[in-house]
């Protein structure tokens, strides 16, 4: 990208955006997995599907498993 005459300064500062940006993003997905998927099942959840949902990290690891492939799919056909 140098060698085709960009400046250095303008890249990093790019840079830098871009990581703020994606940093910014990512913590607001995390938030959403966590709301959606570790957290109770809803506001309606009964204390026992609540409590089954949370005690039970396996669910959490197989959602993540199961979401990260579709998640990533979805940003590479978005950018």
């Amino acid at each position: 990208i140098l060698g085709a005459g960009f400046p250095l300064d303008a890249l990093l500062a790019l840079a830098v955006r871009h990581a703020a940006h994606v940093s910014e993003v990512a913590d607001v997905a995390i938030d959403l997995f966590d709301d959606h998927i570790r957290k109770a099942v809803g506001p309606n959840a009964t204390q026992e599907q609540a409590a089954g949902r949370l005690a039970d990290q396996e669910i959490v690891a197989q959602a993540f498993r199961a979401l990260l492939p579709q998640v990533t799919r979805l940003v590479a056909r978005t950018t």
